[in-house]
């Protein structure tokens, strides 16, 4: 949880510091950035405002594979750590099996599939996918 005596700018440097960016750049600006720091400083904001919900859409998407496992792996842990729910849109299986307690899966003309929170389903799925 944010202490209420915290100011912005320590939030923002423990945000920053939790997703990897670097100290020695907290006063550049966005444009200096590339895309995938841009996507950290992201997560970093939605995460910094401690919601119930946070809706995150592709959010790994421009991250190398290393700083992508390391996100999902912050971000998973600031949500139970701060009892939050995600909403994770992606087209990755894999990262949903790894990051989602229930999945929906989106099939042509509007049907799904929902796979539960039930570990014995997301075994199957590991096993199917060799993850």
């Amino acid at each position: 949880q944010k202490s209420e005596n915290k100011t912005s700018r320590e939030l923002a440097e423990e945000m920053l510091e939790m997703v990897g960016i670097p100290a020695a750049r907290y006063d550049e600006y966005p444009h200096q950035f590339s895309g995938g720091m841009k996507q950290r400083v992201a997560i970093a904001k939605g995460l910094a405002l401690n919601p119930k919900i946070i809706l995150m859409d592709e959010p790994f998407g421009a991250l190398d594979n290393l700083t992508r496992r390391k996100m999902q792996e912050i971000t998973r842990a600031a949500c139970e750590k701060h009892n939050m729910s995600a909403v994770l849109v992606t087209h990755s299986v894999k990262e949903a099996v790894m990051m989602c307690d229930r999945i929906l899966v989106f099939r042509a003309k509007g049907k799904y599939k929902i796979i539960d929170s039930d570990e014995k389903a997301k075994q199957r799925i590991r096993k199917m996918l060799k993850i």
